[in-house]
């Protein structure tokens, strides 16, 4: 007969049981992210938002991954908003500036706040989030047919001959004016696509609204020097004369400018923008 197990190995095994279950349901939930804009194209900065919430003596510290683990993202800029007293918990926001470069899928690094009350740290992880960058240059939708012409003929003797013929030749004329109709509009569209607006009329229109159009300017960089200037690598750069390759550099700087040193505001870029597209209408026009 087997010896029987003492009751103190069977408590100390419970009791264990009972703190793993404990532990695995107080973990922490994950804390959900927020990006912005929803339609996101190559060459444009995007918002991560996430708040965070603690204690009455605690506080909240995010520290971002190093360079390397955000592959073709690149981390522009982290701000942490101050934290506010709501329903008996301090809730913090923070807000991470990003660029994306390319179309693609991409994945974020694993994310954190730590949660510091005295000496004891309490990491909070951020929920996985999936970031899709779709094509500045997609492809027209296959166009649809104008009309399907669906039934039967009617048999000889239920309409006049006259009136059948009437009926179908009042269909083609039909036919006919959509599909003219539809060749002006595509026209008018490829006149507006040849002659885009200068330099000169996107400051213009700047000074007016305060709202840089970039990629209106970038597609005009592009048309007059053959370089895009988010595309801009040093064996392309090779083969373009040095006023180019300047004013390719000074687009980059000018629409995604950091903070400077000693001041935590940006550049204002709608005067980086003019400055820019007055430098481009003078070298490149």
């Amino acid at each position: 007969m087997a010896n029987p197990i003492p009751l103190s190995k069977v408590l100390s095994s419970v009791l264990l049981l009972l703190m793993l279950l404990s532990t695995a349901s107080t973990a922490a939930p994950l804390i959900p992210v927020e990006i912005s804009p929803a339609q996101i194209t190559p060459g444009q900065q995007i918002q991560l938002r996430f708040t965070v919430q603690y204690a009455d003596e605690a506080d909240a510290e995010f520290t971002a991954p190093p360079r390397n683990e955000w592959g073709p993202l690149q981390l522009v800029e982290t701000q942490a908003y101050p934290a506010r007293w709501d329903q008996g918990v301090w809730r913090q926001e923070f807000e991470l500036q990003l660029l994306v470069p390319e179309a693609g899928d991409y994945a974020l690094p694993r994310l954190w706040v730590e949660i510091v009350e005295g000496e004891q740290r309490q990491r909070q992880q951020l929920a996985p989030a999936q970031i899709h960058v779709a094509s500045s240059f997609e492809q027209d939708a296959q166009e649809q047919p104008l009309m399907r012409m669906q039934g039967e003929i009617p048999s000889e003797g239920a309409l006049p001959k006259g009136l059948l013929a009437a009926i179908l030749l009042g269909a083609g004329l039909l036919i006919t004016l959509a599909v003219l109709q539809r060749a002006r509009r595509r026209s008018a569209a490829t006149v507006a696509e040849i002659t885009p607006p200068t330099p000169a009329d996107l400051a213009r229109q700047c000074q007016a609204d305060q709202t840089p159009q970039w990629e209106a300017l970038r597609q005009w960089m592009q048309a007059q020097t053959g370089q895009d200037p988010l595309a801009l690598a040093p064996d392309s750069a090779a083969a373009l004369p040095a006023a180019h390759i300047e004013l390719l550099q000074r687009y980059q700087q000018a629409r995604f400018a950091a903070p400077r040193p000693n001041n935590n505001a940006p550049e204002p870029r709608p005067a980086a923008f003019i400055r820019l597209c007055q430098a481009c209408e003078a070298r490149l026009s």
